[in-house]
């Protein structure tokens, strides 16, 4: 899921140790609100992320399981999206990020 409002891509525990990653063994911590108020969450840097042609090497991600009732596993945060022009178009349901 793209959110342009959270700082950092946030992967799933399961995610991140399916792609070869321990969040326990993380060095950082990173605190963030949620609907139950400030937690901290494991912070690492992985290798790459791509969406697309669009990728970005050595990005940090913090470790946080969304609500399985959201269906999502994943944020596309600004670790991301900061490296990249993004448009979009709502109307015309309308992605473009280069």
């Amino acid at each position: 899921m793209l959110d342009t409002g959270v700082a950092f891509i946030a992967l799933s525990w399961p995610i991140l140790k399916t792609i070869g990653y321990d969040p326990a063994a993380a060095p950082e911590r990173q605190q963030i609100i949620t609907a139950n108020g400030v937690i901290e969450v494991p912070k690492l840097r992985i290798g790459s992320v791509a969406v697309g042609d669009a990728e970005v090497q050595d990005v940090e991600v913090i470790c946080h399981d969304i609500p399985e009732l959201a269906g999502v596993r994943g944020l596309l945060g600004l670790s991301f999206l900061k490296h990249f022009k993004t448009v979009i178009d709502y109307r015309a349901g309308y992605l473009d990020i280069s």
